[in-house]
Order: structure tokens, then C-alpha cells, then sequence
């Protein structure tokens, strides 16, 4: 299993909903908010930092 950094996953959030492979259009703020509902039942966060990426999606979220 490869692991990830906190830098690597606020990238991630960086890119939700700039792109789709498939086409379909999915607004950035509904992703960012399936993103932070998927927070909450996140149970294994590795070496990754929680407060950083929750804060970080939420402020995102608020640009929308």
C-alpha cells in the first residue's frame, strides 16, 4: 500500500471538481462538501493531518 503525504492530499482537494474524465459536471462546492462528509467517517488517517486537510477543504469550500 503507498502512502501519502498531507501535502499530497490538500493537492488533491486543490483539483476536485476542475476536471472529470467522464464528462460530467459536478459543481466544486458539492464535491467539497461530499469530501468533508467523507471526513467524518474517515477512520484511518495514517501519517496524514486531519486538522490541516479539514481546515484546508473547509476554507475551499467557503470560496465557492
Amino acid at each position: 500500500m503507498q502512502v501519502h503525504s498531507t501535502v499530497q492530499e490538500i493537492d488533491f482537494i486543490k483539483k476536485i471538481g476542475i476536471f472529470s474524465h467522464t464528462g460530467k459536471r459536478t459543481s466544486r462546492k458539492c464535491l467539497l462538501k461530499g469530501y468533508l462528509e467523507g471526513c467524518k467517517k474517515r477512520k484511518n488517517w495514517d501519517n496524514l493531518d486531519k486538522t490541516t486537510i479539514i481546515k484546508f477543504a473547509e476554507s475551499e469550500l467557503s470560496k465557492c
